[in-house]
């Protein structure tokens, strides 16, 4: 996977490259290429503290990591929106999970506060059909006790099948 993160103007200022188990950032600015240091990346957004590369990986595609002590039985029950329901994750106090009846799509997740992470909010917007799945291209997560703020945009999604292997490499800058 490889992604480019750009400043609130649209500038690309780092590219992010996760292949073969390895995590490069590549910085634009300084022309630099580093690995990434998943914890002290965490500490700046609304994520629990005991996020893994494996739940961020959940976030970009469009899917909600289950936290550690989100796991047990799950309950359905209804939403306030006739057009939605929630699955409801056991735990004290549970993980809300919403989605959407028809099509049947993912709309976002309520992640109670657990130790010191504070509870999150996170949003699954702006839906396109890939490949019989709906994928959302807007994902924001946030703080509901500080203003810590996550979005992750998408103008462009292309099937995995059409990427080559060479996009993923990153050449030493020079």
């Amino acid at each position: 996977m490889r992604l480019e993160l750009s400043d609130p103007f649209g500038r690309q200022v780092y590219y992010l490259v996760f292949y073969q188990g390895l995590t490069k950032v590549l910085s634009l600015t300084d022309k630099k290429v580093g690995f990434l240091n998943l914890p002290a990346l965490l500490k700046t957004f609304p994520l629990p503290a005991e996020t893994r590369w494996e739940d961020i990986f959940q976030l970009f595609w469009g899917r909600v990591p289950l936290f550690p002590g989100e796991t047990g039985p799950v309950r359905i029950q209804a939403d306030p929106d006739p057009k939605r329901m929630q699955f409801v994750v056991n735990g004290e106090p549970p993980q809300v999970i919403r989605v959407e009846k028809e099509p049947f799509r993912l709309v976002g997740t309520e992640v109670p506060r657990r130790g010191p992470s504070e509870a999150i909010e996170i949003l699954f917007s702006d839906f396109i059909e890939l490949a019989g799945s709906y994928w959302p291209k807007k994902i924001e997560a946030r703080g509901l006790d500080s203003e810590k703020k996550l979005t992750i945009q998408y103008e462009q999604m292309i099937s995995r099948s059409d990427i080559p292997d060479e996009a993923f490499l990153i050449a030493e800058p020079r």
